[in-house]
């Protein structure tokens, strides 16, 4: 990870360096990027498990850029340049931001008076995950509605379930209606049973076989579509007289089918074929 990297290219005394776990499972996920990515590092590695005490400045996920404060405390920068939108030049910015912080500590390079601005206009909390690791740049204002994009996993079935998923989130969060949610939660139960079982015949599991790190063991990638699962059956269960529900919690739950993509199924993205490949060349 590119975080640990630069903490071991950097002084302790020069540079603090700190990722903070917003997931839905943070303290599960923070003691995973301990063991697999931190351990023995100056990373500070800590997790927010409680809506109030996300940040009251605009931010986002790693993925979309980091956030830079100098010495003082104040923003060299909200935002650093998206990974995903231009690679390598992502790192090198925040590279060229903390050598100038550290060759010159008094220099100020903007920021804050886009902070003093956003407090002015109320100063929203954070928001975190749209579509985590889209191409275009979260907006840091605001709710606003989600991206319903699924990443493909290089699987012509499961890539397929996911469009059919896409349409029908588009669909649920434009009519709030419960019968459309339901259509929602039909589709991704039978998805994340089709799902499970062509990652074991893949040779995925706990079993001696292929094992992915961090989030896509099947063990941990069937209980996160457990989890939603139910988050679906609570918000149909939230249906008012009319069979609506709320905008916003139709929203939250299609990010969490979002960040599930993200975080679990993009992990095994063309792995699936290739182990079908592998299954017919041993027939063969």
């Amino acid at each position: 990870m590119q975080m640990r990297k630069w903490s071991e290219t950097y002084e302790k005394d020069q540079v603090c360096f700190v990722c903070v776990c917003v997931d839905g499972r943070p303290v599960e996920v923070a003691r995973e990027f301990q063991q697999g990515y931190f351990e023995g590092s100056t990373v500070k590695n800590a997790y927010i498990d409680d809506y109030d005490d996300f940040p009251k400045f605009p931010t986002q996920l790693g993925c979309q850029g980091f956030v830079v404060i100098d010495a003082k405390g104040h923003f060299a920068t909200l935002r650093s340049p998206s990974l995903n939108k231009v690679g390598h030049a992502a790192f090198q910015y925040v590279e060229a931001v903390l050598d100038q912080l550290i060759a010159s500590p008094e220099t100020n390079l903007g920021g804050e008076e886009e902070r003093k601005e956003e407090e002015e206009a109320g100063g929203a909390k954070a928001v975190f995950v749209r579509n985590a690791c889209s191409e275009a740049p979260q907006e840091l204002d605001g709710e606003g509605c989600p991206s319903f994009e699924l990443p493909s996993v290089g699987h012509e079935g499961m890539d397929a379930e996911h469009g059919e998923l896409e349409d029908l989130m588009r669909a649920a969060a434009e009519s709030r209606s419960a019968a459309d949610i339901r259509s929602l939660l039909k589709s991704f139960a039978f998805h994340a049973k089709e799902e499970e079982e062509l990652m074991s015949r893949s040779g995925f599991g706990s079993d001696g076989g292929v094992k992915l790190r961090m989030f896509s063991a099947i063990s941990s990638h069937a209980e996160d579509h457990a989890n939603i699962v139910e988050a679906l059956e609570a918000l149909i269960a939230s249906a008012d007289d009319e069979d609506l529900v709320g905008q916003t919690e139709v929203w939250a739950v299609c990010r969490r089918i979002v960040e599930h993509a993200v975080n679990f199924d993009s992990k095994y993205a063309g792995k699936l074929v290739e182990a079908k490949k592998r299954k017919q060349e041993a027939v063969a």
